[in-house]
């Protein structure tokens, strides 16, 4: 079967939005669905049966650093003790057929805020781990 070199998705061409702000510092995306199972062992049967019980959404955003915007959005709600209802939104296109695959995630919170962190002469990252209670695929690439 040949696929063709051209046919790759890259993450060059993806895009973010967070509560609907286009990240255009955004460097990488990685959050994903992860189920949750409870091990079902019956007498006799040498197999272990797994039982759906719910999922969980969680992952990392990088962003280069160019400002303190989300810093200081979550900073304030940290301290406040309200957390802002997030929803994210990434879109990745092939360039080829201009077909995009779109996913949104709501309800999500960043759990850990990096305060301070940098090095003479490097550029600086910033890495915040997400946990969101849904998704939606919005678009598919077929």
């Amino acid at each position: 079967m040949d696929i063709g070199t051209n046919k790759f998705l890259t993450g060059s061409n993806g895009k973010l939005w967070f509560d609907g702000e286009l990240m255009a510092n955004l460097k990488k995306v990685d959050i994903k669905v992860e189920g949750q199972f409870d091990n079902v062992i019956v007498s006799g049967d040498h197999a272990t049966y797994p039982q759906y019980k719910g999922y969980k959404v969680t992952g990392t955003i990088t962003f280069a650093k160019v400002n303190t915007t989300v810093l200081a959005k979550y900073a304030a709600a940290y301290k406040s003790g309200i957390m802002p209802d997030s929803k994210i939104i990434s879109k990745l296109t092939d360039k080829n057929t201009g077909a995009s695959e779109r996913i949104a995630v709501t309800g999500a919170v960043l759990t850990t805020l990096p305060l301070m962190g940098w090095e003479a002469q490097n550029l600086i990252d910033e890495e915040f781990p997400v946990s969101a209670s849904g998704y939606e695929v919005l678009e598919e690439i077929a």
